[in-house]
């Protein structure tokens, strides 16, 4: 089961990815700064789901008494988690980073560019203060030695520290949640003032508000992590609800940085069934008394103007 979900929501995101960068060379455009971040994004998901698959593989998922292999493929799961932990949270920071930088090219407000910016920053130092606790807590601790391990309690390791752990988790969650709704608000701003079909306005801003369904699994998250027995002999199998949230966490926001791209293919099949096509809205004028009075005597006069230059250009032609 956990084989499937991985693999499943990695395939997903990644042919959303695809979409995205062949919409864009489909229509003839330059790669910007956005596209870098989300093909970054994507190939840390693509690892992160490697060396998921290979803990898996090491009978991550299941009791710690069930696991083949013994302390080795403790050790293997300990080190593969580690990786996947900190390459997924590559993952999620860039593609959010992503999501900034591209309404950060479009958007003109100066308050609202600083807020962007505000979280391009943000989520850097929450990435980069991230790899480097982690590195150095390993790099301290007893994990890489053969004769300990991690997972065990009964090691007396100080690889997982309870108190940092949440501390963190709570305020990437926060930080998180902060990035996508500011992200949400903007772009919905943006899309408002924009003249197009209702039904097309409604389309993209779903679209661009689909990162909120990443910021729905900090928490059960935040539940995992309050529920967690840190003193339990069987920390394998009690890692596993966390993991799978994050993991799913780590996809949906993926694709949410993706899916505004997809508003072609989307306007492809509503058409097939039947929806008007999208476009600027026109208001056609059949007669002269459909205008106000301001507007009627304005097209008088200018087709009083038109005539008179149209007949002063073929005299002087003549």
């Amino acid at each position: 089961m956990l084989q499937r979900t991985t693999l499943s929501l990695t395939s997903v995101a990644f042919c959303v990815f695809v979409a995205r960068i062949s919409a864009r060379l489909y229509q003839k455009r330059d790669l910007t700064a956005a596209d870098y971040f989300i093909s970054a994004a994507m190939l840390a998901d693509v690892t992160s789901a490697i060396l998921t698959s290979v803990a898996i593989g090491h009978d991550f998922g299941k009791h710690t008494p069930d696991i083949r292999g013994g302390l080795d493929s403790l050790i293997t799961i300990s080190i593969c988690l580690l990786g996947s932990r900190m390459t997924g949270i590559f993952a999620s920071a860039l593609s959010r980073i992503s999501i900034a930088s591209l309404l950060l090219s479009i958007e003109t407000a100066r308050c609202k560019r600083l807020l962007l910016r505000a979280i391009i920053a943000l989520q850097t130092l929450l990435l980069v203060t991230y790899e480097i606790a982690q590195l150095v807590q390993y790099l301290t601790s007893q994990c890489h030695v053969p004769k300990t391990h991690c997972l065990d309690p009964t090691q007396k390791t100080d690889c997982f520290n309870p108190t940092q752990a949440l501390v963190f988790s709570y305020i990437s969650i926060a930080i998180w949640t902060f990035s996508d709704c500011i992200c949400t608000i903007i772009s919905g701003l943006l899309i408002y003032r924009l003249r197009r079909a209702r039904l097309e306005r409604a389309l993209i801003m779903v679209l661009m508000a689909s990162g909120l369904s990443a910021t729905l699994c900090g928490i059960p998250r935040i539940y995992c992590f309050w529920a967690y027995d840190w003193g339990t002999s069987d920390a394998v199998w009690e890692l596993v609800p966390e993991l799978m949230w994050r993991y799913v966490e780590e996809r949906l926001i993926l694709i949410a940085a993706c899916a505004p791209f997809l508003k072609p293919l989307v306007e492809k099949g509503l058409r097939r069934l039947g929806v008007p096509t999208f476009g600027i809205p026109i208001r056609e004028l059949n007669r002269a008394s459909s205008l106000t009075a301001a507007e009627g005597s304005a097209e008088r006069e200018w087709r009083v103007e038109k005539k008179v230059v149209w007949s002063t250009s073929s005299g002087l032609e003549k």
